[in-house]
Formats: C-alpha cells, sequence, structure tokens
C-alpha cells in the first residue's frame, strides 16, 4: 500500500502546488492519502481528521512570529526535529511512504523523515523566492523529485542548483477549478443586474490580491481617471484592498463616487463581478499569478495588461504554451493602459472560452504527478 503524504505549509502565501495536483487518477485502495498542515491554528494542539477516507493533520505553530524568515535557525531546526518525532510515531512501520511538500522550507524535516522513515521526498518550488539558505538546500539534496509550476521557475532553480537537472519536472498548478464551458451572454447579463450595474456603464476590475503591496498603484488611478474625463459613465472596481485609507492622497476627490474599494470578496463572486465587467485589468505577470490567465481564458473573461508584457517572461511562457498571442507595445505604463481600457469596450463583451493547451487540462497534470510518483517508485524499488 502506497502512502501519499501531502505537506501543507500555512506560513506561506499564495497557490499551492498541492492544491489541485491530485491523485483521483488512481484507483480507489491503490494509496492511502493524507494531508497535513503544518504552522494551522485552526487547533491548539496536534489534532487528526478523518474526511472521506483521507487523513488530515494539523500541527499548530508554536512561535509568534509567523513568517519563517524571521526564526532564528537554530530554533527553527529544533521544531522541524519535534515535527520529525512527531510524523515517525504517526507512521512507524509503514513502508511505501511518499512526502509531498508544498515548498522548500522544511528542508530539516525533510531530511529526518527521509533518514527515519526511509521516505520518498517530493517537493514544490517556487523559483522566484529562491534563497539559496542551509534550510533550502537540506530539501534540494534530500528530495528525490522537485516539481516547478513554470518553466521560469525551472530556470532560475538550476541557476542556482546546476547539479539536479535530472530530478526538476514541471507541472503547472492550475490554480482553481476551471469550468468547462464559459460563461453565456444571458449570465453577464444577470450577473451585471445582480451587482446593480447599468448596461450603458463601462464597468472595470483590479483584483489587488494578484498583485502585490509593491504594485504602483497612483498610474492604474492616474489611467483610470483620465479615461474618465473621456468616458463620465465608467467605474472602477479594486478588491482585495484593506488599506483605502492610503488613496486619497491621489484620487482626486470627484473620482471617489466611481472607484468602489471591496476588502473581501468569495471566489465565486469575483467571478462573477468579472464576467459582468467590461474587462479585468491585469498586473505584470509572475510565478503566483500567471496561472490566473488561465481561468481568465477558458471562462471566455475579457483581461487587459496594465503595461505592454512582451518582455515579461511568464507571458512568453504562456506564449510559447500557445495559450496567449504576443503582444508588442512601446507606450509607457500609463499610456499603454489607457489604450487598453479604451480599446476594450470597442469589442464584444461575450466572448467564447479558449481551448487550452493539454498541459493545463486537469486529467494531464493527474497523469504527470502520476508519472513523477510511479518513477520515484520504481527507483526506490531498484534501489
Amino acid at each position: 500500500m502506497l502512502h501519499i503524504v501531502k505537506i501543507f505549509d500555512t506560513t506561506t502565501t499564495g497557490s499551492s502546488i498541492l492544491d489541485h495536483l491530485l491523485t483521483s487518477s488512481w484507483k480507489n485502495g491503490e494509496y492511502l492519502s493524507y494531508n497535513i498542515y503544518i504552522g494551522s491554528n485552526k487547533y491548539a494542539e496536534y489534532t487528526e481528521q478523518e474526511i472521506n477516507g483521507e487523513v488530515y493533520i494539523y500541527i499548530p505553530f508554536p512561535f509568534a512570529i509567523k513568517y519563517l524568515a524571521n526564526i532564528p535557525t537554530a530554533e527553527f531546526k529544533k521544531y522541524s526535529l519535534r515535527i520529525a518525532d512527531l510524523l515517525e510515531q504517526r507512521f512507524s512501520g509503514k513502508s511505501n511512504l511518499l512526502f509531498h511538500f508544498e515548498s522548500c522550507n522544511w528542508g530539516y524535516l525533510a531530511q529526518s523523515i527521509k533518514t527515519i522513515l526511509n521516505a520518498i521526498i517530493t517537493c514544490g518550488c517556487n523559483g522566484a523566492i529562491l534563497t539559496n539558505n542551509a534550510m533550502q538546500q537540506a530539501m534540494i539534496n534530500a528530495a528525490d523529485s522537485i516539481l516547478c509550476t513554470s518553466q521560469v521557475a525551472r530556470e532560475q532553480l538550476l541557476l542556482v542548483y546546476p547539479y539536479i537537472i535530472e530530478k526538476v519536472s514541471v507541472i503547472y498548478n492550475v490554480i482553481s477549478p476551471i469550468n468547462k464551458t464559459a460563461i453565456l451572454p444571458e449570465q453577464r447579463t444577470a450577473f451585471r443586474n445582480a451587482w446593480g450595474l447599468p448596461a450603458e456603464e463601462a464597468v472595470f476590475v483590479f483584483n489587488k490580491q494578484m498583485a502585490g503591496e509593491e504594485y504602483d498603484m497612483p498610474s492604474l488611478i492616474h489611467a483610470f481617471t483620465t479615461l474618465k474625463r473621456e468616458l463620465p459613465k465608467a467605474r472602477l472596481f479594486i478588491l482585495h484592498e484593506s488599506d483605502i485609507m492610503l488613496y486619497p492622497a491621489f484620487i482626486e476627490k470627484h473620482m471617489w463616487n466611481s472607484i468602489t474599494f471591496i476588502s473581501s470578496l468569495a471566489e465565486e463572486d469575483v467571478m462573477e463581478l468579472y464576467a459582468a465587467a467590461n474587462g479585468v485589468i491585469m498586473p505584470p505577470l509572475r510565478e503566483d499569478n500567471f496561472l490566473y490567465v488561465i481561468q481568465l481564458l477558458q471562462n471566455g473573461i475579457r483581461f487587459i495588461y496594465d503595461d505592454a508584457p512582451n518582455d515579461n517572461s511568464w507571458f512568453n511562457e504562456l506564449v510559447s504554451m500557445e495559450a496567449l498571442k504576443p503582444i508588442t507595445n512601446d507606450n509607457n505604463n500609463t499610456s499603454y493602459l489607457l489604450h487598453q481600457l479604451k480599446q476594450v469596450l470597442t469589442q464584444n463583451n461575450n466572448t467564447p472560452g479558449k481551448m487550452l493547451p493539454a498541459a493545463f487540462t486537469a486529467a494531464f497534470i493527474h497523469k504527470q504527478l502520476n508519472v513523477v510518483y510511479e518513477k520515484m517508485l520504481s527507483l526506490e524499488a531498484i534501489s
């Protein structure tokens, strides 16, 4: 019996390589699945539950500090060894153990369980957050397989660790469930009515969660303000923005009634608003948001870029995968976005959903993951 143990790191943010890399294509009875959440604040002490045949284990974080980088190395290593002791007790006597870590953050833990449990180790790696510290090096060396969520991440990883090329694979982590069909025109109308948006109003949406704290909001606001002078019936929604007190400094007083801030919104409601809007404004693509484009494409949701993306590595990767078409433009940030805001209004809002390359489909992703697992298991059996 194969035991697949997925280690989620609740001290990190952003999409997880384990969110949708499921083993559902494996036959029931061939494996047992465990989900371990390290740093979880759901329970005050170690807690284990079984739901629908899967085991869920919650291990609380003993530090007041939330971010791993702020914990002294000695303390963090000690905590990792304590978790290793817990897992040794939990999985003692079991063979065919495969531990899948969502990130490289727990290298000391991976080293320990590889030794004491004779476990196979695989981990997810985001090339954009490589630190080359001792903890990360421990994971890189302990892992039998490393999964990157983009070719960009793979290239960045191999620049730092060129000797691990044989154990690095790329599996695209589709961020959230993708509908099989695009949103229909009548659904768009219904969503627009539900949000109280007049048919003649030009509506744009910017999701701050996709951009990060360092995003240049004044440029976005300036482009929309310029559009508003030419098109009085226009509205901008800014989602997942909590610190709106910073905005009066660069939002003209008369614009406040045309910009709606929403600090928190469920994903299904976000998609409804996207469908009701004339366009979704995408920030520069990066490792933790570029696959969001895939969801928009398949749902037929129109989006524009805030700046010409032709020099963006993740954009070019999607172009090479034939998910996007190349774009070139030499305008500066503000004028480019203003041009895009105007142009999208001339297009038909009922954009059909796009058939995506196989690499972005759930069935293909599951198959890739199973191939990785089976390869590691066969190598372990040979050794």
